[in-house]
């Protein structure tokens, strides 16, 4: 099955993606923005947008909004031409998924479509089934089988504070990228290189089912646990990998994709000494504000002594 992706640019340098290697994952269509786009997204219904913003200098906002309306489990990236900071807190507000900038991060926007394929398949293995009660608080474990992720991330969202539903999206994948990161590169060991390469050859399936099977690995548990206060929701995610050097992982950039997007998806991250345990939070926005600031957010990427709540 192919899935869809939509490139709204009229940008050359962003045509390189509506290629063959692209074309054998997706059914993609390359439009150029214009006020019946939404009429375009609605109809075609993409799996993934990626947008060209350094073309758009007013209806941003909107534009989000009216992609979140039509389609709410879209996964949106934007092309920006430079860090502004401002622009990005905007765009994360409003659920943007992924950045990427026309200077330097093209290549890494074609791995990670690679790698987006993969996750569209495995939430499509999933299945709706969900027979847990709902609770304040939740423990669980789960084997490196990538399909039981969509599962887990849906009975975490279903426990969380009502207030967050406006922020579902990104905290979704938020979730699934830590989870996925413990499976990939905590219990399954696959560095930065190893996975850059699968990629960009073809083999990233392969790779994960190989270590699946591997009896070094393949007995590892994800442990996740949720806990609800008044004033926030956190979540443990904890592997049984070797762990890593957080500061190295932040740098190498599809390794540290998770890490990265976490920064925005949620107010405080948290990882123990070894790296091999994060803990995420998200604050209740208080004065029962609906709106709720990025550019405000306390964030903390810090060692710190973790022990999940299981």
């Amino acid at each position: 099955m192919k899935y869809k992706l939509l490139i709204i640019s009229s940008n050359d340098i962003t045509k390189f993606l509506y290629d063959t290697e692209i074309a054998d994952s997706y059914t993609t269509r390359l439009v150029d923005f214009h006020d019946k786009t939404s009429n375009l997204i609605e109809s075609f219904r993409p799996d993934i947008i990626v947008c060209d913003f350094t073309q758009m200098q007013n209806g941003v906002d909107d534009f989000l909004k009216c992609v979140r309306q039509l389609i709410p489990q879209v996964a949106v990236t934007i092309l920006l031409d430079s860090n502004d900071k401002q622009r990005i807190a905007e765009a994360m507000k409003q659920g943007v998924s992924n950045i990427a900038f026309l200077q330097n991060d093209l290549e890494e926007l074609k791995l990670y479509l690679k790698q987006y394929k993969y996750i569209l398949q495995t939430r499509k293995k999933a299945t709706e089934q969900n027979t847990i009660t709902r609770k304040n608080t939740f423990a669980t474990t789960t084997d490196n089988t990538f399909s039981n992720v969509p599962l887990l991330v849906d009975e975490l969202l279903s426990r969380s504070n009502p207030i967050f539903a406006c922020w579902e999206s990104e905290i979704r994948l938020g979730l699934e990228e830590l989870i996925y990161n413990a499976i990939e590169h905590g219990n399954l060991n696959i560095s930065f290189s190893e996975k850059t390469n699968a990629l960009e050859c073809g083999n990233f399936e392969e790779l994960i089912d190989e270590r699946q099977k591997d009896a070094k690995y393949k007995d590892k548990k994800v442990f996740i646990s949720f806990n609800q206060c008044p004033e926030y929701d956190e979540w443990y995610i904890q592997d049984e990998g070797n762990g890593f050097d957080l500061g190295i992982s932040i740098k190498e950039e599809l390794h540290g994709r998770g890490i990265r997007l976490s920064r925005f998806f949620f107010d405080e991250i948290e990882y123990n000494e070894n790296g091999n345990t994060v803990r995420v939070r998200r604050y209740v926005p208080k004065y029962n504000s609906w709106e709720l600031r990025v550019e405000s957010r306390e964030l903390k990427i810090k060692k710190a002594d973790l022990r999940p709540k299981l």
